[in-house]
């Protein structure tokens, strides 16, 4: 006969606790992930205001820290806004997260992101031909990069 595991979080904030340990979460995250364990809203509620208080739970700190793992992966800004929309990150948390000092430094730093993105996949040979082109341009787009920044790389 097979021995059951006790599981010792049995509350709503325990188990965020643990989902938090192992990686940065947003709430809104959080809230789906404890919903899928059957927790009931209330429940839910008090424990993500209570690691909001502690300062356990930061959607400011997520999207910072998902920022940083999209751009090392070498994604653009364009879907990493989407995506942070996506786990629920409020649209002033993703602007202040998104904007640079200064918009010379912005361009020039997603541009080496995706100069970088563009050298892995393709490596230093030319596009040749009107059809190269555009599927390497619909390569980058997909990447999450702006058209401005692509056609300086990919003169069409």
């Amino acid at each position: 006969m097979l021995k059951q595991k006790t599981r010792p979080d049995k509350t709503a904030y325990a188990n965020a606790l643990r989902l938090l340990a192992m990686r940065e979460h947003s709430e809104f995250q959080l809230w789906k992930k404890l919903e899928q364990r059957e927790f009931d809203e209330i429940e839910i509620s008090d424990a993500i205001e209570q690691l909001k208080s502690e300062n356990y739970l930061s959607d400011l700190r997520f999207a910072e820290s998902y920022l940083r793992s999209r751009k090392l992966k070498l994604y653009g800004p364009v879907k990493i806004r989407l995506e942070l929309e996506d786990r629920g990150v409020a649209s002033s948390i993703i602007s202040q997260v998104m904007s640079p000092q200064d918009e010379f430094e912005e361009s020039e730093d997603w541009f080496a992101i995706m100069k970088k993105a563009y050298g892995r996949k393709y490596g230093d040979s030319k596009a040749e031909g009107y059809f190269e082109k555009t599927k390497r341009c619909r390569y980058l787009q997909n990447r999450g990069f702006e058209s401005s920044l692509i056609t300086n790389l990919i003169k069409l």
